[in-house]
């Protein structure tokens, strides 16, 4: 709708519009890609069914089309009010097609403006989690933090990850804050309101539990690479991070459960007196 709104015309009943200026539009080069120009196809028709655009006649062997010119009019104040409304430049998404190759780039720009039409106007700025960004779009996790990275960095979009989880036993990560890449004080100045007013503990940059508990099963099975006494060291120190950021709360689940919320440190008994050392240096 992006694209073609910008042949609009208040002066004429009709507009003709071809497949191929509106992927000039998009791109800022002439397409050559016959796949692009079946998406944009596509895209048009989608927007007929949905009513969105009113095609009077259709040319298809030349690739032209007559739409409606009302039908590509946006009253920005009456539907500012809904939450569909947002602003995407064109210049942002020529920015994503000339970035990225092939129908990748209509998956990531459909997760762009996805995540600008959660984004609060008063706030410039929205908080959702992974979980709830795969349940609503449909996608897998590796996907999310793919294309997140690619608009990052594009600039398009600021992230800013609070690094943290939550201190009620749950373990989950507080989500992260996404907003446009202009709007990154804005992002910045909540990601910090919330991340002081929850209560939290902090991951720190190499903290990551699941990993810790793998490579202390893997020193428990005598891997070959904890014959080196550094990797040792490494590992328990890890170890020790891993049982200072475990909660009161979940031991005592834990405990109900049957399960082990610490790791066992005296599995190490050998290598403490040179760890206390290693440690010191």
């Amino acid at each position: 709708m992006l694209a073609i709104n910008h042949f609009y015309n208040p002066l004429v009943s009709h507009v003709t519009v071809d497949i191929t200026s509106i992927c000039e539009l998009m791109t800022d080069v002439i397409p050559e890609d016959r796949y692009f120009c079946c998406n944009v196809e596509k895209a048009l028709a989608s927007l007929e069914e949905k009513k969105y655009i009113v095609i009077s006649r259709r040319y298809k062997k030349k690739g032209w089309y007559q739409i409606e010119s009302e039908s590509l009019f946006v009253d920005v104040k009456r539907e500012k009010q809904h939450y569909y409304w947002i602003k995407c430049t064109v210049g942002n998404v020529r920015t994503i097609f000339n970035n990225v190759s092939g129908t990748k780039a209509f998956h990531v720009l459909n997760f762009y403006i996805n995540l600008l039409r959660r984004i609060s106007p008063r706030d410039k700025c929205v908080s959702i989690p992974l979980d709830t960004m795969i349940e609503l779009w449909n996608i897998s996790r590796g996907t999310i933090l793919a294309y997140t990275e690619i608009l990052e960095n594009l600039k398009l979009i600021y992230v800013y990850r609070q690094n943290a989880i939550h201190a009620d036993g749950t373990f989950h990560k507080l989500s992260n804050f996404y907003g446009r890449y202009e709007d990154r004080e804005a992002v910045i100045t909540h990601g910090n309101k919330s991340y002081i007013n929850t209560d939290k503990i902090y991951l720190g940059k190499k903290l990551n539990r699941r990993s810790i508990s793998n490579r202390y099963r893997m020193f428990l099975k005598g891997v070959k690479k904890y014959e080196d006494q550094d990797e040792v060291f490494k590992l328990m120190r890890m170890c020790e991070q891993y049982n200072e950021s475990t909660t009161d709360d979940y031991i005592k689940q834990c405990e109900v459960d049957g399960r082990t919320a610490l790791l066992d440190m005296d599995v190490f008994d050998k290598y403490m007196d040179g760890y206390k050392q290693w440690k010191e240096d």
